[in-house]
């Protein structure tokens, strides 16, 4: 997949609204961009090709928290925190982007959801999001792990929607060994994750050093690119739409959030 992908010629780069200057995760529904940002339950729907934001909703309640992921699942979506709390919307149908008379906009709409708690982050610091939809297990990297034994390697972990429970397996595991050889840096930080359908490999983005991993199901690191520092300073999410492969980062004072765009061929 990576080898398809020219991650050192972006074909667009682009600002981001104030809204999401703490962008902190992306997913693709249909020709929909999803992105949210890391305090609020807000889901933004994003033209994916100036960043306008298209619609947004709130969580119903506007729960707060350190959310670090969104991922579309099926006809719902899930947002989740660092300390590993599920929001699940049952149904993120059509219905929910509301024309106003004037067809300008759409009319602020509430999204219920259930809330889980999965206890997964007795074993790491959560960060990212996706949606296997073989499988059908959510994806969470473990960003910081909480056993040293696992200091260095790359950690995704699996849970199934349809148990509420960690899937079997519960983790993809690639060696400490394997990550530092490719990148040269001892450790990795991810920050998000990608499901690809059509080769079932993760593309796992991270923040330190500034890469993204292609990783099998069964955890061997087929592919690692590192990203250019200076184009991507805090890389926070990552998704696949059509043909191009899109990375979020988050602002800094010096300039606001963005989105950058690379072709991968078919």
């Amino acid at each position: 997949m990576l080898g398809r992908c020219q991650l050192d010629q972006p074909v667009a780069a682009i600002g981001l609204p104030a809204a999401l200057h703490e962008v902190s995760g992306l997913a693709r529904v249909g020709r929909r961009l999803l992105a949210h940002q890391d305090e609020a339950a807000t889901v933004f729907e994003l033209d994916p090709l100036s960043g306008e934001v298209v619609h947004q909703w709130d969580l119903s309640g506007r729960p707060k928290g350190d959310f670090e992921g969104i991922a579309v699942t099926g006809d719902g979506i899930a947002l989740m925190t660092s300390a590993g709390e599920l929001f699940l919307v049952g149904d993120f149908g059509p219905e929910l982007s509301q024309i106003d008379g004037n067809g300008q906009g759409s009319l602020p709409v509430e999204l219920s959801f259930e809330r889980v708690e999965t206890g997964l982050d007795r074993h790491c610091e959560l960060e990212g999001l996706a949606y296997d939809a073989e499988a059908r297990v959510l994806l969470i990297p473990c960003k910081v792990p909480r056993d040293i034994r696992y200091e260095g390697s790359l950690i995704v972990l699996r849970w199934s929607l349809e148990q509420a429970a960690p899937a079997d397996p519960g983790q993809i595991v690639t060696p400490a060994a394997s990550v530092t050889r490719a990148l040269g840096f001892p450790r990795v930080r991810p920050t998000a994750v990608e499901w690809d359908s059509v080769t079932g490999r993760l593309l796992v983005l991270s923040a330190q050093p500034q890469a993204v991993l292609e990783v099998t199901p069964d955890g061997r690191l087929v592919a690692a690119l590192r990203l250019d520092p200076r184009r991507h300073p805090q890389p926070e999410g990552l998704t696949l739409v059509g043909d191009r492969l899109v990375i979020a980062d988050e602002g800094n004072a010096a300039m606001p959030g963005s989105m950058t765009s690379y072709a991968c061929a078919p």
